[in-house]
């Protein structure tokens, strides 16, 4: 085992520490709940859950590094966000790529990820499933609920024998249901055990001797320079580590996330939830816009709108492509942030007469034209330390994420609806 970690030495912790559990609040509906707290108490459940489902994860994970370590390719595809979540991520795999169709060799690995219920693209799913069976040599991942009614009609259309071992259907448990709640569960659901499993990958491959690959954080000390050194690698050979334990590394991820949740559930931040709610609602209910301006990965077209207020919301992007011309005064920009607070876009965004809602792990202001929820996940997003490995892997902030993001449209309907009661 290498105990050399260069220049990377802060950036995890050595030994790894155990995640463990933490003191678990109520899961079903208490006094006083809105609707932040009714979406947080039903995905820190899901979590409980999924920790006793991570033998399910190991055999596909060994399968799938076999195949990496070989030379195999690995992609994701599936609903709308899912790939762009997997793909470039800090404590993920730098190797992975979009999947645009190209042949599935034999060993290459392929992540399908569904995330609703209510499925707008099942005929690809459906496709995939069936009849390319015996155009896809490789291994295929698909990430859906058994729950889910088109998924329990599409596996008997599946032929599974024809696929040999190499369909792996992993039952994410999300629930089959349109509410705001169920679409943020069924969404986080699939994000965190395709994550799992990943880690799942990693712990196995180091059972047969090889490291995989992953990224660093680009705001971690050195991210960029580790990042450098693992372009257009599938293996690390400066890492050699000792053998993880199947299932370790799901069970603290899982575990990790679940923290996070029951720390903003705990915190203040629910009513500073609210509080963005009211101010969004207000200016959809004026006739203003709300320009969306989002730094992660997977929400940029994976996060889903109300229908009641779908066409005052303008999702505008990622930050480089951000233009404050376009706010007029009484907009609101919406920031839904990283690490950092957006100093300069909140400023400019100001200047224009609009107001703001800003999302980060960092401290934010909160007055007259300005409102900001704190984000509880870790510094770096990555969450898990491996013994012997410089750089955290597997990070949480899609998934912690997409309870924020579903809680705030959950709440700004509901405002909606209050605002419209009075006006009568």
């Amino acid at each position: 085992m290498s105990t050399n970690l260069g220049v990377w030495v802060k950036n995890s912790i050595q030994p790894a520490p155990t995640v463990k559990p933490v003191k678990l609040p109520p899961t079903k509906p208490q006094p006083g709940d809105g609707q932040t707290e009714k979406i947080y108490r039903e995905a820190i459940a899901w979590f409980s859950g999924a920790v006793k489902r991570t033998d399910a994860l190991i055999a596909p994970a060994e399968s799938a590094a076999k195949r990496i370590i070989a030379g195999g390719e690995l992609y994701a595809d599936g609903t709308s966000g899912f790939a762009m979540e997997m793909f470039s991520r800090a404590g993920g795999y730098g190797f992975l790529k979009k999947w645009s169709g190209e042949p599935i060799k034999a060993n290459d690995v392929l992540f399908f990820g569904m995330m609703r219920s209510r499925e707008p693209d099942y005929e690809h799913s459906l496709t995939v499933l069936t009849w390319k069976s015996r155009r896809i040599p490789g291994q295929v991942m698909h990430f859906s609920s058994r729950r889910w009614p088109y998924v329990k009609r599409t596996i008997p259309t599946m032929k599974l024998d024809r696929w040999g071992g190499r369909l792996a259907l992993i039952d994410t448990d999300g629930p089959d249901g349109s509410s705001w709640s169920d679409i943020s569960l069924n969404q986080m659901a699939t994000i965190a055990t395709a994550w799992a499993l990943q880690g799942e990958m990693f712990a196995a491959a180091s059972r047969n001797g090889k490291t995989l690959a992953t990224l660093a954080s680009d705001a971690e000390p050195n991210g960029k320079l580790w990042d450098r050194s693992v372009r257009g690698k599938k293996l690390n050979p400066r890492f050699k580590l000792p053998a993880i334990p199947a299932g370790k590394i799901s069970r603290e991820y899982y575990l990790a996330c679940q923290k996070q949740l029951v720390a903003f559930l705990n915190s203040d931040q629910t009513g500073q939830v609210r509080l963005a709610a009211e101010r969004l609602a207000a200016a959809v209910a004026r006739g203003k816009r709300v320009f969306v301006v989002i730094s992660g990965h997977l929400h940029v077209t994976g996060a889903l709108v109300p229908r009641s207020f779908r066409e005052s919301v303008i999702v505008y992007g990622r930050p480089w492509q951000w233009r404050d011309e376009v706010l007029e005064k009484g907009d609101v920009l919406l920031d839904f942030g990283y690490l950092t607070y957006p100093t300069r876009r909140a400023d400019k965004a100001l200047k224009r007469g609009a107001e703001v809602v800003t999302i980060s792990v960092a401290d934010g202001p909160t007055d007259k034209n300005r409102t900001h929820i704190k984000s509880l996940w870790s510094n770096w997003d990555s969450v898990i330390n491996v013994t012997g490995y410089p750089v955290r892997i597997l990070p949480s902030s899609g998934v912690v994420q997409t309870v924020q993001w579903y809680a705030l449209m959950d709440e700004t309907e509901k405002a909606m609806k209050r605002l419209a009661k009075r006006s009568r």
